[in-house]
């Protein structure tokens, strides 16, 4: 399985739903941030960092994969990966509906990764409030025929990437977590049953 995570516009959440998924899951981890943590979060040889210029070729095609992907297609290594790719997951976050830029940039980011690949997922990820994922969903669906699932804002995230095990791991049995993360953490099994259609 290989799993794109890309979109144009930063500042979506892209890096901690990668994270995210691969720690769960127990992927291989890729991005080309040449200075990302990835190396201390994951466990050794479990997170490589690649330039824009190198190719997956060499990859094993039997290898699972999540790639952490910032800016756009211009690259080799994207758009090698977004062929590649079983799915692509797009996170948008739309905070201020005065301001359309960032669903600007995420229609130009998806058109731009149609050419390549259709199998894409989009997350309106780290959501605060139901009128924030009512706008990405209304304006996107009448863009897109593409799932758009929502994964509200929870420290689980970040808590459990610090720890560098996946999110099941890091609520375990504790009932307190589970509770309290609840919403958040179904939101996140959805997006990864959507991985295994």
């Amino acid at each position: 399985m290989k799993i794109a995570v890309i979109n144009n516009k930063g500042g979506v959440g892209k890096s901690i739903l990668a994270y995210a998924i691969a720690l769960e899951k127990k992927y291989l981890f890729i991005t080309n941030e040449p200075r990302s943590p990835a190396v201390q979060i994951f466990p050794e040889n479990h997170a490589l960092i690649m330039e824009n210029d190198d190719s997956i070729s060499g990859l094993d095609e039997k290898l699972n994969v999540v790639f952490d992907f910032k800016g756009n297609t211009t690259g080799n290594l994207v758009r090698e990966t977004l062929i590649a790719a079983d799915y692509i997951i797009v996170p948008v976050i739309y905070r201020d509906v005065d301001d359309i830029f960032p669903m600007e940039e995420t229609i130009y980011s998806i058109r731009e990764i149609e050419d390549y690949n259709s199998n894409i997922i989009i997350v309106g990820n780290d959501v605060q409030k139901h009128s924030e994922f009512d706008s990405i969903n209304d304006i996107l669906s009448g863009f897109f025929d593409y799932p758009i699932l929502r994964l509200n804002r929870a420290k689980l995230f970040p808590r459990s990437i610090k720890n560098g095990i996946g999110v099941t791991e890091y609520i375990g049995e504790n009932r307190l977590l589970q509770a309290n993360y609840h919403n958040a953490y179904n939101q996140f099994k959805k997006i990864l049953e959507h991985l295994e259609r």
